[in-house]
């Protein structure tokens, strides 16, 4: 195999294994946002503090 096959082989590994990371973390882009404006919006230092919407957050920033 020559060097240039063997780049192409690592090229094709390494963007196959970016495709498997992304495919985990692109369905969940939407909790991720949902959760930072729970937390941003009712933890006790947040824009309209509520003791029982904080809880929801509580337990990810912990």
């Amino acid at each position: 195999m020559s060097q240039t096959e063997e780049k192409k082989g690592i090229g094709r590994r390494v963007q196959a294994f970016g495709s498997f990371l992304s495919s985990m973390i692109m369905p969940n882009i939407g909790a991720f946002i949902a959760w930072g404006f729970i937390a941003a919006i009712f933890i006790d230092n947040g824009w309209l503090p509520n003791k029982d919407l904080a809880t929801l957050a509580g337990p990810m920033i912990t």
